[in-house]
């Protein structure tokens, strides 16, 4: 049930109803809604980085909100946030709604699903409370709350739904096995299905994913817009110098420490590093967070890695500083299941631009076809510990730190934000031009 709209204490009236709130006229700005969970300013990840640079083409031509949560920065009250995102990005304080959240149960499946439908509700009253919007753009957000989402449909009756599909978070139950993983895997499908049906339209970041959503809905508008990198971010990874002379070989993970690119593999081949002579003073950096941080840590411990250094979360500046500046080999992986062939990790642009050579762990999916155009790249199996370990032992014998640079000129040619997001803002106002505006509504479920 919708909360009751607040009363104004001079006429003692509240907001007009949603029937007789003014649409946006053909040609004048329109009025977009964001929704991005924690993948916004002032985190800095790679996937929020995306979405910043999307918020400033916006502005400059539409009056854009932006509803996120404080997960990353619990210690910041929410307008504390909206002033520094004000100041970001040179738009209106209150045109940024940070919902307060505490950390999701990433270890109790049942009470994650329960908190997931929670903040997905909560979300929605807030874009009925400072709506109407004639475009509600959604990022793919946790598989309940993309059902929950879909709702927007019928409380949202004026708006143009769009899904911005990074993962196919439906298909992440094929990997697990048992009865109870394979029931859960078709209804889950079932429930996306029903859900993408809501959309006006699906903008996704890799052919494979392309594929998936055509295939679930044949009629669907889904649209291929791939990541990148912002050109400040792009230049100043450019101007990266060589790591210190001299230093022992440092490989670099960055990101995300979850089931999907298990690091387990990195720290058994630091293991298998450290019982080598040949290979014992290659130290093995990790940095990020996620649901198997103390997991690894622990087992570090346990076995006393003394070559494993991690990482908390950084700021941009320290990343540079600290990670980037003095990596050798930089290191990715996803694994080594097909569900997860479609996803392509946006830190591979940040790595290639770097001018450092990558050693990826992967299946033949969407990021191996990638990065197969650039130079410096050695792909391994996925978790696989013996074939990283010795693709860091030729690169320990034999360095080889040159011959990058078109791997700059490929990602500026192609794979620079700004110009991607004006092809974003162009589809945004694409569907918000459609006369059909309500599509399947009250599809039965």
């Amino acid at each position: 049930m919708r909360r009751p709209a607040p009363i104004d204490p001079k006429t003692k009236e509240g907001p007009p109803p949603l029937s007789d709130r003014p649409e946006s006229a053909p040609g004048s700005k329109l009025r977009l809604a964001l929704v991005v969970d924690f993948l916004f300013f002032p985190t800095n990840h790679t996937g929020a980085n995306r979405f910043n640079c999307l918020v400033r083409e916006l502005s400059q031509r539409h009056d854009v909100s932006v509803f996120a949560t404080n997960e990353s920065h619990p210690h910041l009250s929410a307008r504390e946030l909206q002033t520094l995102a004000s100041r970001e990005f040179a738009i209106p304080a209150e045109r940024f709604v940070y919902l307060r959240r505490g950390r999701l149960d990433r270890h109790r499946l049942i009470a994650r699903f329960f908190q997931e439908l929670h903040y997905a509700a909560r979300f929605l009253r807030l874009l009925h409370r400072h709506g109407p919007f004639d475009v509600v753009l959604v990022t793919t957000p946790p598989l309940l709350q993309l059902y929950v989402f879909s709702l927007l449909r019928f409380t949202e009756r004026r708006a143009q739904l769009v899904i911005d599909v990074r993962d196919l978070i439906w298909n992440y139950f094929e990997y697990r096995r048992g009865p109870v993983f394979r029931v859960s895997n078709v209804l889950f499908r079932f429930m996306a299905r029903w859900s993408l049906r809501r959309f006006n339209m699906a903008i996704c970041t890799t052919s494979m994913q392309v594929d998936e959503i055509r295939a679930l809905l044949p009629d669907q508008p889904v649209h291929l817009l791939r990541n990148g990198i912002e050109g400040s971010r792009f230049a100043q990874l450019a101007a990266l110098a060589k790591p210190p002379a001299g230093q022992p070989l440092r490989v670099t993970y960055l990101g995300t420490v979850g089931y999907p690119q298990n690091l387990s593999t990195f720290i058994e081949a630091a293991r298998l590093c450290a019982a080598d002579p040949t290979t014992r003073g290659v130290e093995f950096v990790l940095a990020g967070d996620g649901s198997e941080w103390a997991a690894l840590h622990k087992t570090v411990e346990t076995q006393h890695l003394g070559n494993v250094r991690f990482l908390d979360k950084l700021d941009w500046d320290a990343c540079l500083e600290r990670v980037y500046g003095p990596a050798n080999v930089l290191y990715a992986q996803l694994r080594g299941h097909p569900a997860f062939n479609s996803a392509l990790p946006t830190k591979l642009f940040e790595y290639l631009a770097s001018g450092r050579p990558i050693i990826y762990g992967g299946l033949d999916g969407e990021s191996s076809r990638l990065l197969r155009a650039f130079s410096g790249v050695q792909i391994v199996p996925p978790d696989d510990p013996q074939r990283l370990y010795e693709a860091i032992k030729g690169f320990a014998l034999s360095p080889r730190v040159n011959g990058f640079e078109a791997n700059r000129e490929i990602l500026g040619s192609q794979f620079l934000r700004e110009k991607l997001s004006a092809e974003y803002v162009r589809l945004l106002e694409e569907v918000a031009r459609r006369q059909d505006r309500h599509p399947e509504a009250a599809a039965a479920i």
